[in-house]
């Protein structure tokens, strides 16, 4: 059976989502999260990994043209970020085109940092699509992303 869970923080109402995460109710008790399941009562605890696997993380970011109907080229995108190690950026177009680059922390904490990339010649489109995963199981946070964008002239598809 495939489980999906959902998890909102209240502080700030974001949403997290947890596929085959196997417990079908949850508890806190003083400062001991539980899970159950059929095969029994767990203990959850913050080991970082999922009984020694690397647990893979995600983010993808709604398609978007960033209000610019014209397609265009993606000179650098900014990312505002911590990590415990580095994570795979991923950039989609609506031509089809996809580039990932990977994104190292310049500092050595897990600190809040930057890093820029680099867009492509390449790649170009109207509406473009991100997506960050962690690699080796890592925690990581996006703060923001910023793109300097080169506008082209061509008019949008459809128009």
């Amino acid at each position: 059976m495939d489980y999906l869970t959902l998890a909102v923080n209240l502080k700030n109402l974001a949403i997290s989502q947890y596929v085959n995460y196997n417990f079908n109710s949850f508890a806190k008790i003083g400062n001991i999260h539980i899970g159950f399941s059929e095969d029994g009562i767990y203990e959850l605890d913050e080991a970082g990994n999922d009984d020694g696997s690397s647990i893979d993380a995600f983010g993808e970011f709604p398609r978007s043209d960033w209000g610019i109907p014209n397609q265009k080229r993606i000179r650098k995108f900014h990312v505002g970020y911590e990590s415990t190690g580095s994570i795979q950026f991923e950039v989609k177009t609506d031509e089809g085109n996809t580039e990932t680059y990977r994104l190292t922390p310049a500092l050595s904490s897990s600190r809040q940092g930057s890093g820029e990339v680099s867009g492509r010649r390449s790649q170009k489109g109207r509406y473009w699509e991100i997506k960050i995963a962690n690699t080796s199981g890592c925690d990581f946070s996006i703060d923001s992303i910023h793109v300097d964008p080169t506008i082209l002239n061509s008019k949008p598809r459809g128009s």
